[in-house]
C-alpha cells in the first residue's frame, strides 16, 4: 500500500512522531496532551480510517495509537492493512470495550500493545509507547548483532588456519570453514560434534591432555607436531566467561609445512653463503659467476621479506579494525612503558588520537600521575612474573572522571619471556553509580516505612495499576485487613471505594498537579462503612515517569452524611 516507515536511529533526545486515530475529539485531545507531556514528541490526530491511511502514505510516524471503533471501519481493519504491507510503525490498539477477542485479534495482527480506556489509561498508554520504542531499539540492535555475527563468521572463514571453539567436554561450539573441511565436514556440520572423536585414535589422548591443561591452568599453550608428513603449529587459548572463569577454549592448527621448507631452504642458503664467503676469503680469486649467484640469492631473500612485511601490515590493520569495534579499551606497552598501540576506543576516551600515542610515555601525553604510576607498578610486576594482574583505576576524561576495571596480560616473545603487556580497560562508572543510588534509595525506603507505621491514619502505597505495595499499621487497624492479605492486590477493589467524581478525572488531575484530595467512602473487612478524608500524592521516577501513588486516609472527625 506504500505506507511510509521511519527506520532512522531513534536517539535518546529524538522527537517521536505519533499519530492518534480516534473520532472522539475529547479523548484524542486528552491522549495527545498526555503523550506530549511524557515524550519529546509531535502528536497528530486522524478521526477516520481513510484519513489515517492518507497520513501514513504521506508522512512517516514512529508510533500509531489506534482506536477500535471508527466511523468508516474498525482499528483492526487498518491494522490488518498495515500487517499485509510488511514494514510499518508499531501499533498500540486502544478500545473502551475491553473485549478479549479484540485483544487477541490485535496481537495476532502483530500490534505492539493493547490498552483499555479505563482509569489505568494515563499510566498504561505511556508504558505501552515506551515498550514500542524499546521494541524498535531492540529490532535495530538485533540487526546490528546479526551483521556483526556475519562479519565475524566471514573473518573466521577467511583465516588460513583451522579454528575451533570447544567446551570442556570437547564439543565443537564453532568451527571455521578450514577446520571443518579438515575433517571432511561443512561449518554447520562440525558444530555440536565431539572434537576428539573426529581425530585419529593415536592423536586423541595427546590433544585432550593439551586442552585439559589450558582449562586447568588458564595459560595459553603452543606446540608443534608432524602428521602424515605435514608440519603443524598448534595453539590453545583460554576463553573467559562473564564470571571470569574459563568456559571455552579456542584451538588453532596452522599448516606450516611450506614455511618450514622455506626456512630449511633459507638455512641451507645461509650455509652455502657462509661457505662461499669462507672460500672467497681463502682463495681471493672469485669468479664472476659466483658473484652473480650471491647477488641473485640476496635479491630472492629481499623479495621474500617484502612479501612477508606486506602480509604482517595487512594483518595488523585487520586486528586494529577488530579491536577498535570493541567497547573495551586496549593499550599495548613495551618493556619500558611506552605506548606501542591503542585502539580508537581507548584513545578517544582520553581525548587523544591513537596515532599520536605510539612511541610515547604517559607523561609525554599529559596523563595524570597518580593512576598511571600505579599502573606502571602493576605492569612491571606482570613483566617480572609473566602472570595477569587486575585492578581498578579512576581516569579524568573530557566528559569527567570515569571508573575503570583493568586486566594487564603479558605477551610472550620467542624466548618465552614477557616482552610487552596489553592493558584491557572496561568502563564501570555507570554500574558503580547505579549500585550506590540503589543502596541509598533502599535505606531511605526502609526509614520511611518505619515512620509510616507510627502514623494513626491509614498510609497506603500503590503502583500505577492500583496494586498495594505498602500497607501501614494504621491501615490494618482502620480497615481490618493485614498487610499480607492486601499487598499485591487492587486497593480500591478490596475496599469497594466510592468516589465523588469519575475516577478517570481524578487520575488526570493527579497526573496534572501531582496530588488530589477529597472525601471517599470505603468498606472494612467486616463490611462496615468507613468515611475518610483522603489525600493522594503522585510519586515519580528520576526520569519523571509516574511510579506510584501515596494515599493517606484519615477518618478522624469525618462523619457519614445523614440519610
Amino acid at each position: 500500500m506504500g505506507f511510509r516507515t521511519r527506520m532512522t536511529k531513534q536517539a535518546k533526545n529524538d522527537v517521536v512522531r505519533m499519530l492518534i486515530v480516534d473520532d472522539d475529539p475529547d479523548t484524542a485531545a486528552s491522549v495527545r496532551r498526555l503523550l506530549s507531556k511524557k515524550f519529546r514528541s509531535v502528536v497528530e490526530v486522524a478521526a477516520t480510517v481513510s484519513t489515517a491511511r492518507d497520513r501514513l502514505k504521506a508522512e512517516t510516524f514512529d508510533i500509531l495509537i489506534l482506536d477500535y471503533n471508527l466511523p468508516d471501519g474498525t482499528g483492526l481493519d487498518l491494522l490488518e492493512e498495515l500487517s499485509c504491507s510488511g514494514d510499518h510503525p508499531p501499533v498500540i490498539m486502544v478500545t473502551g470495550q475491553g473485549d478479549e477477542s479484540i485483544a487477541s485479534e490485535a496481537l495476532r495482527l502483530r500490534a505492539s500493545g493493547y490498552v483499555v480506556k479505563d482509569r489505568r489509561l494515563p499510566a498504561a498508554l505511556p508504558e505501552a509507547v515506551s515498550g514500542a520504542l524499546s521494541e524498535i531499539a531492540l529490532r535495530r540492535a538485533e540487526e546490528r548483532i546479526r551483521y556483526s555475527e556475519e562479519t565475524e563468521r566471514a573473518l573466521l572463514n577467511a583465516a588460513p588456519e583451522s579454528l575451533f571453539l570447544l567446551d570442556p567436554s570437547g564439543t565443537i561450539l564453532q568451527a571455521n570453514r578450514t577446520g571443518a573441511e579438515r575433517f571432511g565436514l561443512g561449518g554447520d556440520e562440525a558444530r555440536g560434534r565431539n572434537f576428539y572423536q573426529l581425530l585419529p585414535e593415536g592423536l586423541r589422548v595427546e590433544r585432550k591432555r593439551h586442552i585439559d591443561s589450558v582449562f586447568r591452568t588458564g595459560q595459553t599453550l603452543h606446540f608443534n607436531d608432524v602428521r602424515e608428513g605435514r608440519d603443524y603449529s598448534n595453539a590453545v587459548f583460554p576463553v573467559l566467561g562473564e564470571s571470569g572463569d574459563i568456559e571455552r577454549v579456542a584451538y588453532t592448527a596452522r599448516d606450516v609445512t611450506s614455511q618450514k621448507r622455506a626456512e630449511a631452504v633459507m638455512e641451507e642458503a645461509r650455509d652455502e653463503l657462509e661457505a662461499m664467503v669462507q672460500q672467497r676469503t681463502a682463495e681471493l680469486l672469485a669468479t664472476n659467476r659466483e658473484l652473480r649467484d650471491e647477488i641473485t640469492m640476496r635479491m630472492r631473500v629481499e623479495e621474500s621479506l617484502k612479501t612477508l612485511s606486506a602480509q604482517v601490515h595487512g594483518q595488523a590493520r585487520m586486528l586494529d579494525q577488530i579491536l577498535s569495534s570493541s567497547p573495551d579499551h586496549f593499550f599495548l606497552f613495551d618493556r619500558k612503558g611506552k605506548f606501542i598501540y591503542a585502539n580508537s576506543t581507548a584513545a578517544g576516551v582520553l581525548g587523544l588520537d591513537h596515532a599520536e600515542m605510539e612511541g610515547k610515555y604517559w607523561w609525554d601525553l599529559g596523563l595524570p600521575e597518580e593512576p598511571m604510576k600505579s599502573l606502571d607498578i602493576q605492569r612491571e610486576a606482570v613483566l617480572a612474573s609473566g602472570e595477569q594482574r587486575v585492578g581498578r583505576m579512576v581516569l579524568p576524561t573530557p566528559g569527567g572522571e570515569r571508573d575503570f576495571e583493568y586486566v594487564l596480560s603479558p605477551i610472550m616473545g620467542l624466548d618465552n619471556k614477557a616482552n610487552t603487556v596489553v592493558a584491557t580497560l572496561r568502563d564501570i562508572t555507570s554500574e558503580d553509580r547505579l549500585r550506590e543510588e540503589l543502596e541509598s534509595h533502599m535505606g531511605v525506603l526502609e526509614e520511611r516505612a518505619q515512620l509510616l507505621d507510627l502514623m494513626p491514619c491509614a498510609v497506603i502505597l500503590r503502583d500505577m495499576n492500583d496494586e498495594v505495595l505498602h500497607w501501614s499499621a494504621g491501615a490494618e487497624k482502620m480497615y481490618g485487613w493485614s498487610s499480607n492479605e492486601v499487598v499485591g492486590k487492587s486497593c480500591h477493589e478490596m475496599l469497594r471505594t466510592e468516589f465523588p467524581v469519575p475516577v478517570g478525572d481524578i487520575g488526570f488531575e493527579l497526573l496534572e498537579t501531582g496530588s488530589w484530595e477529597g472525601r471517599l467512602i470505603k468498606f472494612a473487612s467486616d463490611g462496615s462503612r468507613v468515611d475518610v478524608q483522603s489525600r493522594w500524592v503522585l510519586k515519580r521516577l528520576a526520569q519523571g515517569q509516574p511510579d506510584a501513588v501515596l494515599e493517606i486516609d484519615d477518618s478522624r472527625g469525618v462523619q457519614p452524611p445523614l440519610s
